[in-house]
Formats: C-alpha cells, sequence, structure tokens
C-alpha cells in the first residue's frame, strides 16, 4: 500500500531488483526458493477486506503500473532466464477474508473485465508475467480453481499467459469443504487439473490424483499439461543448467543485507 503511495513504478523496480539480487544470493550454490507468492494485484475495493497493506491501491491502474515495476525487477532484463518468478494473485476479486474459502464475488462483465482483471491483462500482456494464483473464492458461484473461463479462457488464451498456474492454499480442497463444488477429493483435484490449475498448495492433488486417473476424470495429458508448465519456469530459472551460461547465477551471497539496500529502502520509506 505505500508503495502506491510513491506513484513511482521505477523506484519499485528498484525495490525489487534488491529483493532478487538477495534472492539469487540465497540461491547461489542451489536453486531451492526463487518461486515468489507476490505481488498481490488484487485492487483494494473496500478497505474493510482486513489485507489492505498487501497490495498497492485501490485503483486498477495504478495497481497495474505498481506491480508493473515490481514484476520487471523480479523478473530480470534477461530474454532467456527468469532471475526469480513473481506470482500475480490472488485471481480474481479475493476482496474478503471472513468468507474467502466459501463465498462467492459476485459482479458483471464491465466491473470484472475494467476493474478486477484488469492488472492481470496489463502484467501478462506488458511484462509476461509468468505466474498467477487462483483465489480461494468463487466469482459468480464457480470456484475460480474450477473456472475454465476465467483460468483458461481469460488469463491463458486471451491474455497469452505462458507460465505456470497455482492455487492458493486450500483453493482446490475448498471446492470439496468449502463451496460444497465437488462430491470428494479425486473429484475436486480432477476439477482443478482440467481448468489449468498446475500446482496444489494443499493435499488435495499430492494425495487424490492418481485416484481420479484411475477413475477416468482425468487423462495423463492433463498431468503432463501441468508438469510442463512447471517444469518449463524452472528451467526459464536455470534450475538444470551448467551455472556459467546463468547470467543470474553470478550474484553471490556477499550481495545480502549490502549497505547500499540499507539506504535504498530508507529512500523508499521516505517517498511514501
Amino acid at each position: 500500500n505505500a508503495m502506491g503511495c510513491t506513484w513511482d513504478p521505477e523506484l519499485m523496480e528498484r525495490e525489487a531488483t534488491v529483493i532478487s539480487d538477495e534472492a539469487r544470493g540465497f540461491n547461489h550454490n542451489l536453486i531451492f526458493t526463487l518461486t515468489y507468492w507476490s505481488p498481490v494485484i488484487e485492487p483494494t475495493r473496500d478497505p474493510r477486506w482486513g489485507r489492505t497493506a498487501e497490495t498497492f491501491a485501490e485503483d486498477p491502474f495504478l495497481v497495474s503500473q505498481i506491480g508493473s515495476g515490481f514484476v520487471r525487477g523480479m523478473m530480470g532484463d534477461d530474454p532467456k532466464y527468469l532471475k526469480t518468478v513473481p506470482c500475480g494473485k490472488h485471481f480474481i476479486a479475493n476482496n474478503t477474508e471472513f468468507n474467502r474459502h466459501t463465498g462467492s464475488s459476485n459482479m458483471d462483465s464491465r466491473d470484472m473485465r475494467e476493474f478486477y482483471l484488469r492488472p492481470y491483462k496489463a502484467l501478462i500482456e506488458g511484462d509476461n508475467l509468468p505466474s498467477i494464483m487462483t483465489a480461494c473464492n468463487a466469482v459468480n458461484g464457480v470456484p475460480v480453481s474450477a473456472s475454465k473461463f476465467l483460468v483458461d479462457t481469460i488469463a491463458r488464451r486471451t491474455y497469452g499467459l505462458k507460465g505456470y498456474v497455482t492455487g492458493d492454499c486450500g483453493a482446490i480442497s475448498d471446492m470439496l469443504q468449502g463451496h460444497k463444488y465437488a462430491k470428494d477429493g479425486p473429484e475436486a483435484t480432477a476439477m482443478g487439473l482440467i481448468t489449468g490449475v498446475d500446482s496444489d498448495c494443499g493435499g488435495e492433488y499430492q494425495s487424490q490424483t492418481l485416484e481420479a486417473l484411475n477413475r477416468g476424470l482425468i487423462t495423463e495429458a492433463d498431468i503432463d499439461r501441468a508438469l510442463i508448465n512447471m517444469f518449463t519456469i524452472r528451467m526459464r530459472l536455470g534450475e538444470f543448467d551448467p551455472l556459467e551460461i546463468v547470467p543470474f547465477s553470478g550474484i553471490k551471497p556477499a550481495v545480502i543485507n549490502d549497505p547500499s539496500h540499507n539506504n535504498l529502502a530508507l529512500d523508499i520509506a521516505t517517498k511514501t
């Protein structure tokens, strides 16, 4: 929220560049934490949401601009390799905490496109955002992780998302336990995979995928597509390549807590 108050996307990019520098420092010898569940590009519709500090503003244009700076700084500027992987969340209309695992955000098409979807459109089309997270809530009665319209038709086919999609923590099991949309774990798993949610922050995919396959609810191709989307991102991080050909592998742990980073943090705090 404070970063939105700077009105300065380039400053946001400088901050995210430092974050990604330090991230590469921590991952110098072994890549294990270079995918980040940030930025929150859900505009603040209502200050009673309770998580307004996580996003940048109530205006979708400003959120898109500041979010773009963050994404650029995290991804780096190499045409082949990703420095880190930012993830736009929570796709879409996660604007309430008290019933986020059971409720439905209902809206018309104009509200959806001009307000809730606009930051995702801007960052996927303009910055090649490599990852999004599906929200726990439903939209117009359909859990987002079961909405092929939102995940596949809009994000992938219309905006051109080329990375992977992760469900928010519990989003797949919420289709069973919260929304009562699926009758059991294998069905919820099948809904998520067929929709295009590649990764489950929870236990359904891990424990139910083989059962869903055995029942004929999904095919091996559905599993393969999810794996391809995730492994492609891991390849773009350079995880499987020799260090000498990955441009960001030369960032050493000494960059962590560099004094210049403290100075930048103070400068940014002042400008907020």
